[in-house]
């Protein structure tokens, strides 16, 4: 239960505003400890609980260690060779393999878990029992370390027989702890991922995906991916499940080669479409050199038909309406009230064809006529464009897909689907996210359906939930957004939030979430965000300064065994999976 040899001291309890206590203790140093003490470390003190009967353990999780010397904590104002000799001389003490010089110590913040474990006082055949805290930790008291095997057993309460969890990673710096968390939970009572630029979000967010998928074979997921990196981050799991697909808001978000396969779905043509979409995706610094290996799965995908394109809406009326709304002239409220007619049609050649005719035979009255004729004209250059444009695209119905198609996948249970949404025009992409949570949200409130869990995960979520919503679409996909995150749970749809900057988000949306991942915040403004929403110490989250890529705060109310404490996660690297991955495909394809 505790590890042996390493005996510290309860120095200090002080009260929180965050997390209502916080401790210090102190073990005495010697360098071997160093390597075993470590942030995240779970450390037992008794209790006031304590009696004749039983011991009763308070457990705190160690936030941070640093090693002190009493003669270099003195003040260094003084003749500065005289300073510096003394330092040179007390770090030798750094060497000891034994506590054997008490001005060394190793000076250790906590905060509280909550739990607390009961131990029989007499030998007999009864069991240590985890349960709630009951009382505060005595001062003064001996401090132990706990085991790996204890403190996987406190991290994960009560989830090691649950079925539906997933391995998130492993304990930071104790990577014999794996740490569970409950996905359905955490789907939805809604989740964020919080870190500064290049900390690994999108990393974590795949990884993420790829463990529940693996998991479970009814969960479903839609990604809004503005900066198209998910179809290289999650290309193994487009590749083996049967209904994983990218979807591209309109055929403007495509290039020709890909076109040109959904019109003529040949091996060749695949091959070439595949080659563009490598060449004109963002890849992670890690991927980059091994490019040419993503052309043979991306064809499959391709052949597959898993990239797809939403058929029954297109942008260029949307777009349309939008580039000649510049003001309320007779003219212009003419031509917004015939093309707003049109906005709620598929874009195909007839329905493009039809509106070209009813602007061409619309009459202006005489004091409109001049600048309604200006109007007409613009707006019949750009429709006989697009409209060449569709007549020269013929897509097999197999590359197609419906937002009701959508809706009625997203509510079947027999199978998981995952959608990942592409557009370079956010507002098309904010656009759909709301016409899409609504019919969710409508479809799951008139059948009285709670599952299968879906979860909207929005990447860059800055452009989707910002606090200034002048935007084109902002406000659009921030209602539904913020629809989802209160009343989407009762039906089983959540939604994640993944940003670098919090402080742009709506706080009604900010403050839903039940589950955070958060790792490096440069920025104070950022961290407070986090305090306030979950009630952590700035202590707490400066912790995350010091972590290495791939590693995460991981708070929870409901998904984790802990509820609400901070759990220092090391995370697997996603880059490595597709490496994996791509290292098995010549064996299974057999190449």
């Amino acid at each position: 239960m505790f590890e042996d040899g390493i005996h510290g001291t309860l120095m200090k309890i002080k009260r929180s505003n965050q997390t209502s206590l916080g401790f210090t203790v102190w073990f005495p140093f010697v360098r071997s400890h160093m390597k075993m003490i470590r942030d995240g470390s779970l450390v037992a003190v008794r209790n006031f609980s304590s009696s004749k009967d039983y011991d009763n353990w308070s457990i705190m999780r160690i936030t941070s260690v640093m090693p002190a010397h009493y003669a270099l904590m003195a003040s260094q104002d003084g003749y500065p060779g005289f300073v510096e000799e003394a330092a040179m001389s007390a770090s030798k003490d750094w060497d000891q393999d034994r506590p054997v010089e008490d001005t060394t110590k190793i000076v250790c913040e906590a905060v509280p878990s909550g739990f607390e474990i009961k131990i029989p006082v007499s030998m007999d055949d009864r069991e240590p029992v985890i349960h709630a805290e009951s009382n505060l930790p005595m001062q003064g008291e001996r401090a132990k370390l706990l085991d790996t095997e204890w403190t996987g057993r406190i991290i994960n309460h009560d989830l090691q027989t649950k079925d539906g969890t997933v391995v998130v990673g492993t304990l930071a710096n104790m990577e014999d702890v794996e740490i569970l968390a409950l996905w359905d939970s955490m789907i939805r009572t809604h989740f964020g991922v919080f870190a500064y630029t290049n900390a690994g979000k999108s990393n974590l967010l795949s990884t993420i995906t790829s463990k529940v998928f693996e998991s479970s074979n009814r969960v479903k997921a839609v990604i809004y991916d503005l900066m198209g990196e998910y179809g290289i981050l999650l290309l193994d799991v487009l590749y083996g499940n049967d209904n994983a697909n990218i979807v591209f808001i309109s055929h403007e978000e495509t290039s020709a080669a890909v076109r040109n396969f959904w019109s003529e779905p040949t091996e060749e043509n695949a091959r070439t479409a595949a080659k563009d979409i490598v060449d004109t995706t963002v890849f992670p610094k890690m991927l980059i050199g091994r490019k040419k290996d993503f052309i043979l799965p991306v064809q499959k995908i391709l052949m597959d038909g898993k990239f797809k394109i939403l058929s029954n809406k297109h942008s260029v009326i949307g777009d349309l309406f939008r580039s000649l709304k510049h003001g309320t002239s007779a003219a212009e409220q003419d031509v917004m009230s015939i093309l707003d007619q049109y906005k709620k049609f598929a874009c195909n050649v007839e329905n493009l064809n039809n509106l070209l005719t009813e602007l061409d035979e619309h009459d202006f009255e005489q004091t409109s006529k001049k600048k309604g004729q200006d109007l007409k004209n613009k707006a019949k250059k750009i429709l006989a464009k697009n409209i060449q444009d569709l007549s020269n695209i013929s897509i097999d119905p197999k590359f197609k897909i419906s937002l009701d198609k959508i809706v009625e996948d997203l509510n079947q249970s027999s199978r998981s689907s995952l959608y990942i949404m592409q557009g370079h025009n956010d507002e098309n992409v904010r656009r759909f996210s709301q016409e899409l949570g609504e019919m969710m949200l409508y479809s799951r409130r008139e059948r009285g359906i709670i599952s299968p869990p879906v979860s909207f995960i929005y990447d860059e979520a800055d452009q989707f939930i910002a606090q200034d919503d002048k935007q084109p679409g902002m406000k659009d996909s921030k209602q539904i957004a913020e629809q989802l995150a209160r009343r989407g749970r009762k039906y089983g749809l959540g939604i994640g939030i993944a940003t670098q900057r919090i402080v742009y988000l709506d706080t009604n949306i900010l403050g839903q979430p039940h589950t955070y991942f958060v790792s490096k915040l440069p920025r104070a403004s950022d961290r407070e965000k986090i305090q306030e929403a979950f009630g952590l110490s700035d202590e707490t989250l400066q912790e995350s300064l010091r972590f290495a890529l791939g590693q995460w705060l991981l708070i929870s109310h409901g998904a984790t065994g802990i509820d609400g404490l901070p759990i220092p996660v090391q995370l697997p690297d996603a880059n490595e999976r597709i490496k994996d991955f791509l290292n098995r495909l010549p064996a299974e394809d057999g190449a």
